[in-house]
């Protein structure tokens, strides 16, 4: 049984402009997608931020012990009270019971996994020569890997078998919050789990069943797995004491809907907090969002940029030396376009949405665009305008 084999594909430097190319209408795409991204995405920070606040400026503390028909339609908080419920989850597959609000079975398989390896090397005249390797060996994973998709075929006896058993879980119907009943979107924000340790007595002899790690294990001999055997572990979410703040509906509850526009708004943490230290963690988790959406747009943008610009380095890459120059090139001016048109497109959203602060961000990036004129003058660096 082979457990690697080598690829190896040429192309010439004809057949490597042609698809880059091709690609600068993709790249171009990528370029405006982020621009729209970016100014999205601060829109709905800003919009976020502003139905947090509305939010906590309505919330008032209730006791959670009865249900005032006088808060109906308010905003309350219930600070320190227990998600709680009455039922008992059961995986009768392998004899768990357990009290919860719900209830994890995950059933990593031992199966064939492909990996994939690339080395390309560019020929003097603008062709290239790339060796892909495929390797197979056996790894822990939770969902069935699709060997049949293989490059091998799945072939020479990289071949996965179905699975015996899938991941599971297994919800709580009701979840009380004192005299409340807990929504669906609520209830769905209490996700702090703990391993559940299977009592190995009650699971069906029919499995033919052995301990591990907590779990079962669905094979002859868990120190040395065979392809198909199965680890079925188990977690619970189990109740717990949260506060939240939500719109009082009946007996339970619903997003607060802002009456300026700014979108809806319900808030569920663990633990015995004030309105306010609820809205400061949500505050806090927009900003971090807004920042990680930022870096995406910025790294996409940078991306596509390299893609609109590909052809020129294939077109130097006749001589492999001088397409390495200008790749380096290039990849420094998209850098700092791609941060340029990034400061301009978020300075122009927040014009719109923080007037005060996007003229700032604007004057940054007329200070790119000095950089990056200094540096075309200095290296004199070929540079195309970027499809959009």
């Amino acid at each position: 049984m082979t457990d690697s084999f080598s690829v190896v594909t040429d192309q010439s430097w004809l057949g490597r402009l042609g698809n880059a190319i091709k690609g600068v209408i993709f790249g171009g795409i990528l370029f405006a997608a982020m621009i729209i991204l970016l100014f999205w995405n601060e829109g709905r920070a800003v919009h976020r931020a502003k139905s947090l606040r509305h939010l906590g400026a309505a919330a008032v503390t209730i006791d959670f012990t009865s249900v005032n028909p006088a808060n109906e339609g308010k905003v309350v908080h219930l600070m320190g009270v227990k998600a709680d419920t009455t039922e008992t989850l059961v995986d009768n597959d392998f004899g768990v019971s357990v009290n919860a609000l719900r209830l994890l079975r995950l059933t990593p398989m031992y199966q064939w996994v492909e990996i994939e390896k690339k080395e390309t090397r560019n020929k003097f005249g603008g062709g290239s020569e790339t060796v892909t390797t495929y390797s197979y060996e056996k790894q822990w994973k939770s969902d069935r890997v699709k060997s049949e998709e293989f490059h091998s075929g799945g072939q020479a006896g990289h071949v996965n078998p179905d699975k015996q058993f899938n991941n599971k879980p297994f919800d709580a119907t009701t979840i009380t919050a004192g005299a409340f009943t807990l929504s669906g979107s609520l209830a769905a924000k209490i996700t702090a789990s703990a391993p559940l340790t299977v009592d190995i007595a009650k699971v069906p002899a029919a499995r033919a069943a052995k301990s591990i790690e907590g779990g079962v294990y669905l094979g002859k001999d868990p120190m040395n797995p065979e392809l198909g055997d199965q680890k079925i572990l188990f977690s619970a979410v189990k109740p717990a004491v949260v506060s939240l703040v939500a719109v009082q509906s009946g007996k339970t509850f619903r997003p607060f809907d802002d009456p300026d526009g700014n979108g809806t708004a319900e808030l569920l943490q663990a633990g015995t907090l004030t309105k306010d230290q609820l809205v400061t963690a949500a505050e806090n988790a927009n900003a971090q969002l807004t920042w990680i959406l930022r870096g995406v747009g910025f790294v996409v943008m940078w991306i596509g940029l390299m893609i609109v610009f590909a052809p020129l380095k294939i077109l130097a890459d006749v001589i492999p030396f001088i397409g390495e120059l200008m790749g380096a090139g290039i990849a420094l001016i998209s850098l700092l376009l791609a941060g340029t048109v990034s400061l301009i497109t978020v300075a122009i959203a927040w014009i719109v949405y923080r007037p005060l602060l996007g003229v700032g961000l604007l004057l940054a990036a007329a200070a790119l665009l000095v950089c990056i004129r200094a540096m075309r003058k200095k290296k004199s660096l070929p540079l195309a305008a970027p499809a959009v």
